[in-house]
């Protein structure tokens, strides 16, 4: 059902009145209807990140992760009133797998993930961002007992010293590595750039089973700095397509599905649903897809 099949929802969702929502006790209200009776629709009604004052802080447990957020940030909103998807990633993950989350942001993901591999698995997470990394590294510190290595590195095809941007600055995760197109205003001109590979080859692993790839737009410098790691291991690749954030860097969205159709993978939207070819049109668009070695797919 949609929002619009409740009258009480579609009412508590108007301007005027979500920003009652700021309020504690009216903020603890809606958690407690939403569990009362099931709606999670109820929060759209919640006042927009941008609304809150930065640095607006917020405790809570999702699915099992404790989370110390900054609601007033559009990733911290987002896990706050439980709006974020991405719990579908670990779904994809089992037991003693060995994952990497290229892109980590605050860790959502990565502890998502750890808590599906367990003490026998790996999380390698990649976050530059300086300031993210630290929220990333408080996120850890809250959850003890889950296996990961945290890495304050930006990933690409070449090595060398980059210089990062934020074009949202109420988004972290908008960080990117500067182009001439990129909009933002500059974090720092020091961030450390390796490859895939180079990493690899410098702290080997036994196996890894699957690599979640969000950099916003340079997604395709990653995976051409990745091949031998993508030829040796043959692990699953979800990555975020969106083709106006590869364009800032000279790609597009339809470079990456080529790139990964000529590794011998299948390329389907997230839920594995679509199948995706060299033919199809990805002006545009702005989706997750999923990518399983060929050899692994059930015929």
């Amino acid at each position: 059902m949609s929002s619009n099949d409740y009258p009480l929802t579609t009412f508590l969702a108007d301007h005027s009145i979500r920003p009652i929502f700021r309020l504690p006790v009216f903020e603890d209200w809606l958690f407690w209807l939403a569990d009362r009776t099931g709606i999670q629709a109820l929060f759209k009604c919640a006042p927009a990140h941008y609304s809150y004052s930065p640095g607006t802080i917020r405790r809570c447990t999702r699915h099992g992760i404790h989370f110390e957020l900054d609601i007033s940030t559009y990733h911290g909103w987002m896990i706050y009133y439980r709006r974020s998807g991405n719990r579908r990633v670990s779904d994809l993950v089992n037991r003693g797998d060995t994952v990497m989350d290229v892109g980590a942001n605050i860790g959502e993901v990565t502890l998502l993930c750890a808590q599906k591999t367990g003490p026998d698995g790996l999380v390698i997470a990649f976050e530059p961002n300086p300031a993210t990394f630290a929220q990333l590294s408080k996120m850890l510190a809250l959850n003890p007992g889950l296996n990961c290595v945290l890495v304050n590195q930006a990933l690409g095809s070449m090595t060398g010293p980059v210089t990062m941007v934020q074009p949202d600055n109420r988004n972290p995760g908008t960080c990117t590595i500067a182009s001439s197109t990129t909009p933002g205003k500059a974090l720092s001109a020091n961030i450390p750039l390796t490859t895939l590979d180079q990493y690899i080859e410098e702290h080997p692993i036994s196996r890894l089973n699957l690599i979640k790839l969000d950099v916003e737009g340079y997604e395709l410098n990653v995976l051409q700095g990745a091949e031998k790691t993508i030829s040796r291991y043959r692990p699953v690749l979800v990555i975020e397509l969106v083709d106006s954030h590869q364009k800032r860097h000279g790609h597009s969205a339809a470079d990456i599905v080529k790139f990964v159709l000529q590794h011998d993978y299948r390329v389907t939207d997230f839920s594995g649903q679509t199948p995706f070819g060299i033919h199809d049109h990805f002006e545009d668009c702005s989706l997750d897809i999923t990518c399983v070695p060929n050899e692994c797919v059930s015929r």
